[in-house]
This record gives C-alpha cells, structure tokens and sequence, in this order.
C-alpha cells in the first residue's frame, strides 16, 4: 500500500518540474525569437 501512495506523489513532482522547465524554455525562446526580430528590424 505505501508503495502504491508514494508513487503517484513521485509522478506529480516529475511532471510538474517537467512543465515547469518546458514552460521556461518557451517563454525562453519566445523572448529570443522576439528580441532577435527587434535588432534585425533596427539593423533594416
């Protein structure tokens, strides 16, 4: 029975850690993609 509890909590906390550094890495990129359009417009 405890192992049954506990892996459910060890999912949650991986996935939500894996959300959460996809999250980052989007709004990451989303920035650069914006940033680099931004000079590039500036350079034209």
């Amino acid at each position: 029975m405890a192992h049954k509890l506990v892996l459910p909590k060890v999912y949650t906390c991986i996935c939500t850690i894996y959300l959460g550094v996809l999250l980052k890495s989007l709004i990451l990129g989303a920035n650069l993609k914006i940033s680099t359009r931004k000079s590039w417009q500036d350079q034209v």
